[in-house]
């Protein structure tokens, strides 16, 4: 996350977390919980991880905005797709641009 978009998160904002204890680099649905403004460097944020609940203070480079195809410029978001061609969402890897009604002409995954 840039740090523009770090500083703006606001209490009760849906982000996507790559947990550093988890052996797996999908990333994880949480809601932020906790946002400590400071003057210098970027602000302080607490997000509780779900399905179980735990709060975590991530490193702002482990955090996303919830987003069609996740994070092109995240590395754990590439190696968790795969091959090209495949998006990484909060409910795991799935294809892009492939909806019920077939592929989409912009490449948007439609559920």
């Amino acid at each position: 996350m840039l740090p523009f978009q770090w500083n703006a998160l606001r209490t009760g904002d849906r982000v996507l977390v790559h947990d550093d204890h988890a052996a797996h680099l999908d990333p994880l649905a949480g809601l932020v919980m906790i946002v400590e403004a400071r003057r210098t460097g970027g602000n302080d944020v607490a997000i509780r991880v779900e399905p179980s609940g735990r709060v975590v203070r991530p490193r702002r480079h482990a955090v996303h905005l919830p987003s069609f195809g996740g994070d092109p410029a995240c590395w754990r978001c590439d190696m968790a797709a795969g091959p090209v061609g495949v998006g990484v969402t909060a409910r795991g890897v799935e294809p892009i641009g492939v909806g019920p009604g077939g592929p989409s002409p912009h490449g948007l995954h439609t559920p």
